[in-house]
């Protein structure tokens, strides 16, 4: 995925905060991720454990066998608890490993570019565009990832788990699952557009301001002529970007619709198998319950798609801007020649030395 009029990629940016956190903090990085995996895995075993229990309840047993799923269920949300709090704190040492990286090569970076350079109003506001980007866009990157992670293995765990109970809803689950999946793409080309503008935008602005704070006040015949075409060019930017912006909305929106009517629709369908039976069922409860988890997932990922894509594009120009920097070569200091010992004598002792002869004058 890459913006070819930017040369912004997703991928780039994703890369680089792993490789930023393995750098950083690998061993949070390695507990992180395994925190995230576990989390993400115990929503379809407690799934799992009430339908077990509901079915018992079903069947009419009695209460020595309803002991067992209780106390499961009781030390799974226990174990829930615990996995989610020490999953905030590893994600959160780790993100702030990460973005302490990101600012140090930042500033080592920024060292290596000359004053007059720091100087230019425009280099200047680059740079705290990349400080602001290393400060809050890295490290929330990749806890974006890592809940993305997370939330994928819910949900292919919820819908094993389901297909044990009800067929007809895990048909419905995977309905309301497929929408943000072939939404990304579009998702992503919405928001890459909307970026791409901005930036165009930005350009346009800038050099409309240069005009504008002109201290020959217009005098240049070439500032009046190209003032007024800047002005044009930069509402009909500012039409574009807002046009991007509510398409991407736009796209949010439909999505999030449709995983809603599917949802719906699988509530819907457990709630009529419940009624029909006329009592409480496994695959009633089962459908219910991984509807409501499904439908959670989906709308933490459709907010966060349209946060990810942006954080990323963002960190892979963080990361070109210092790259080419850091590829620039160090200037090289003028060689120092050391004193001669003449030469110290007559600067610190004040001796004065009378000349050489020349070989070629007569004695």
């Amino acid at each position: 995925m890459t913006v070819k009029e930017t040369g912004l990629s997703t991928g780039r940016g994703l890369r680089a905060s792993l490789g930023a956190a393995w750098v950083a903090a690998p061993g949070s990085l390695v507990l992180s991720l395994a925190v995230v995996l576990v989390m993400g895995a115990l929503p379809p075993i407690q799934l799992w454990l009430v339908g077990l229990l509901v079915a018992e309840v079903a069947s009419g047993a009695g209460l020595s066998r309803l002991v067992a799923p209780v106390v499961a269920i009781g030390i799974l949300l226990g174990v829930m608890a615990g996995v989610n709090s020490l999953q905030n704190a590893a994600t959160k040492r780790l993100e702030f490993a990460v973005s302490a990286w990101a600012q140090d090569r930042l500033l080592r970076s920024a060292t290596q570019q000359s004053p007059a350079t720091i100087e230019d109003p425009q280099q200047r506001d680059a740079l705290e565009a990349d400080w602001e980007t290393a400060r809050s866009r890295v490290g929330p990157l990749m806890m974006t990832l890592f809940t993305w992670m997370g939330q994928i293995v819910t949900v292919v765990g919820t819908i094993i788990v389901l297909m044990q109970f009800s067929v007809l809803g895990t048909v419905f689950i995977i309905a309301a699952v497929l929408p943000p999946v072939i939404a990304v793409p579009a998702m992503f080309r919405a928001y890459s557009r909307a970026f791409e503008e901005t930036a165009a935008l930005d350009r346009v602005t800038v050099a409309l301001g240069t005009f504008t704070v002109s201290p020959d006040g217009f005098t240049d015949a070439t500032a009046a002529h190209y003032q007024p075409v800047l002005r044009r060019t930069h509402r009909s930017f500012v039409r574009q970007s807002q046009d991007q912006h509510l398409h991407a909305i736009n796209v949010e929106t439909k999505v999030l619709l449709w995983s809603a009517l599917a949802t719906a629709a699988c509530v819907v369908a457990g709630l009529l198998t419940m009624f029909q039976a006329g009592t409480l069922t496994a695959s009633g409860v089962a459908v219910v319950i991984a509807s409501v988890t499904v439908m959670g997932v989906l709308i933490n990922v459709v907010f966060s798609a349209g946060d990810l894509i942006r954080d990323s594009l963002f960190v892979g120009r963080f990361l070109d801007r210092i790259g080419a920097v850091e590829r620039q070569p160090e200037p090289e200091e003028p060689r120092r020649s050391s004193p001669g010992l003449r030469a110290i004598a007559t600067a610190e002792l004040g001796f004065t030395y009378p000349p050489r002869p020349s070989p070629h004058s007569p004695p």
